[in-house]
């Protein structure tokens, strides 16, 4: 018998991360409208929610509290060659409060008339898990976020993450038994009341189990769930008042004695909102504001994230402004800038951009901790300093990673030989670490080959051959 060549080929669109999108999402921004769906069908309340602040600001969450919960209509298809949903994932980013801790506190429930117990606790110890799957070993901590990943495939795994580490390699459930998912999933549901307060601030679900590389690229709760390309930002601005709206709340005057942020329209107009910064009768001025990037560590010391910042300069006689931008390790040592340098204000009452030399983003350094944004003037003439800012910006995304091929196939044969003119099948798969599709070309060293129609991430491709 000859050596059959196989060759994979990833076909798929260039992807930030690791790990496929999701089939449903919740973010849970709109208070007004707490299960509504950025991805899928909204989610149906029972019970009473309620909005909470979120991870940050502007971030939404809500806390879900006893005999209340969420009705998911999640739409994945049956799979894992049986009736119900066998392979799937369900992602979850919580913060367990402080007095829940010593409850058992519900994350999931299969049973969709909730008349059982639910199928995943944060149990009285803060472990993960029940009986049947077993629990973690480590314990969730309460009054801080962190994102639970669920990943199931009935007779082979289930297993738990917590911030991109797997937590429990459980016991493998039945096919199509009690963790086989319906058409629709219960979140926070527990049939006798097990199910104390808990917030979530994003939930997700996959149908299909995410691997250990996949769910290590979904990381903690401050990773994005969806990003295409390098220059698809959060969309989040990480300082405090950017536009003066709070006077200056959040900002350091390090330079100059007369900072303000004002709503006078005979110096100036605002470009956004009432108000803008002036420095005053300073000769020179600076404002400064730090924000502290520790929950972003481990992602800044993989190289994958970027940042970028702006703001606007006005003027009423033109003198400079300058936006520069430093980036700290945690004992406060600069590692890098990003520097506008000085920028002529515009005449009258024009905004003028301040331009950076990173327009589409700096990639931070290994050891950064910490981010310094300054917003800095200097008069020119006259005994103002008319140098104005307004609608300062810093905000950060991950940087693309490098598409990734194919992981080596398993190659499997019906018989170790066969006779000439005897048909021998053959079954190729192969992973694809992206969760792109895959197809197959076999070579049949016979001056033959056949290439296989494209096929998801490890599916079975099963082909027959005969030698003459």
């Amino acid at each position: 018998m000859k050596t059959a060549l196989l060759y994979c080929v990833m076909l798929g669109s260039f992807a930030m991360a690791t790990y496929p999108q999701p089939e449903g999402l919740w973010l849970f921004d709109d208070p007004a409208d707490v299960g509504k769906s950025a991805i899928g069908s909204d989610l149906v309340e029972t019970g009473t929610h309620t909005a909470v602040a979120g991870l940050y600001s502007g971030d939404g969450a809500v806390a879900d509290g006893i005999g209340s919960y969420f009705s998911c209509t999640h739409g994945l298809a049956a799979n894992g060659g049986g009736t119900g949903v066998n392979q799937w994932t369900l992602m979850l980013d919580v913060k367990l409060p402080a007095s829940s801790v010593g409850t058992w506190v519900s994350l999931f429930q299969t049973n969709t008339s909730n008349s059982n117990d639910g199928d995943c606790f944060i149990a009285t110890n803060q472990t993960l898990g029940i009986s049947a799957t077993g629990y973690t070993a480590n314990t969730l901590p309460s009054e801080t976020w962190s994102r639970v990943v669920i990943s199931v495939s009935n007779q082979n795994f289930y297993r738990i993450y917590v911030n991109g580490v797997k937590w429990l390699e459980g016991t493998a459930q039945p096919l199509d038994g009690r963790f086989a998912l319906d058409p629709a999933l219960l979140l926070f549901a527990d049939e006798s009341g097990e199910d104390f307060p808990i917030h979530c601030t994003c939930a997700a679900i996959w149908g299909q189990a995410l691997t250990d590389l996949q769910v290590t690229a979904l990381g903690g709760p401050f990773v994005p769930i969806l990003q295409t390309t390098a220059t698809e930002y959060v969309g989040l601005n990480f300082l405090a008042d950017p536009s003066g709206e709070s006077n200056l709340i959040g900002w350091i005057i390090a330079d100059g004695c007369d900072w303000q942020a004002t709503d006078r329209t005979d110096w100036h107009f605002p470009r956004s909102g009432s108000y803008y910064f002036t420095p005053g009768r300073s000769s020179s001025g600076q404002i400064t504001q730090t924000i502290d990037l520790a929950f972003l560590a481990s992602e800044i010391d993989s190289g994958i994230v970027i940042a970028k910042a702006s703001g606007y300069l006005g003027s009423a006689d033109e003198d400079q402004g300058r936006i520069l931008v430093e980036y700290l390790d945690a004992d406060s040592t600069l590692l890098t800038a990003s520097d506008s340098g000085w920028t002529q204000g515009p005449a009258l009452h024009d905004w003028l951009p301040v331009t950076l030399p990173d327009p589409d983003g700096l990639l931070i350094p290994s050891g950064t901790r910490s981010v310094r944004f300054n917003f800095l003037t200097q008069r020119l003439t006259g005994t103002e300093c008319d140098a104005f800012g307004d609608d300062f910006v810093w905000e950060y995304a991950l940087a693309p990673a490098d598409n990734q091929p194919p992981l080596v196939p398993s190659i499997k044969a019906s018989a170790s030989s066969a006779a000439i003119e005897e048909d021998i099948a053959f079954m190729f798969a192969a992973v694809d670490p992206d969760a792109d599709q895959v197809t197959y070309e076999v070579d049949w060293a016979d001056g033959t080959s056949i290439w296989c129609e494209v096929r998801s991430s490890g599916a079975n491709y099963i082909v027959s051959h005969r030698w003459q």
